[in-house]
């Protein structure tokens, strides 16, 4: 006597206009290995350019330009477990009319066999001149992690 779950309608959603791609940056993923020194990295990067730039999409019923992208790297040698890192950029990107903001972020993420080590960076643009920035350098006890 098991009733069957009613189905959800289908979500709403606002009109979509035209998007007019301005700046393609692919995603690429790879993987290097140095079998002298035991090194491997692996990097992915979607929707940067090899200069940090994201790609750039202009919302023509707004006239808003927008642009998100990632690079992750991520880095270990096979016989030290404390050199793997993890280092992730951001750089988020939105223009209209005569304003432009940019916000750009890294963090690195390492250990030592007592604490693990936490770098952070934000840094904001205004019409591509800086408007903020901040660092962070964190040490967290591992407590036997």
């Amino acid at each position: 006597d098991r009733v069957a779950p009613r189905a959800f309608p289908g979500p709403e959603t606002a009109a979509v206009g035209r998007v007019e791609k301005i700046r393609e940056s692919p995603a690429a993923r790879t993987i290097r290995r140095d079998p002298g020194s035991g090194l491997t990295i692996q990097s992915t990067r979607l929707d940067l350019d090899a200069n940090g730039r994201p790609g750039l999409e202009r919302i023509e019923s707004i006239d808003l330009v927008t642009g998100h992208g990632i690079h992750e790297q991520f880095s270990i040698n096979d016989d030290d477990p404390l050199s793997a890192s993890a280092e992730i950029f951001q750089c988020a990107v939105s223009r209209r009319g005569d304003w432009a903001t940019e916000v750009r972020t890294r963090i690195r993420f390492t250990a030592t066999p007592t604490q693990f080590r936490l770098e952070a960076e934000l840094r904001v643009f205004d019409r591509d001149q800086p408007f903020f920035e901040r660092q962070w350098d964190e040490l967290l006890e591992r407590d036997l992690v």
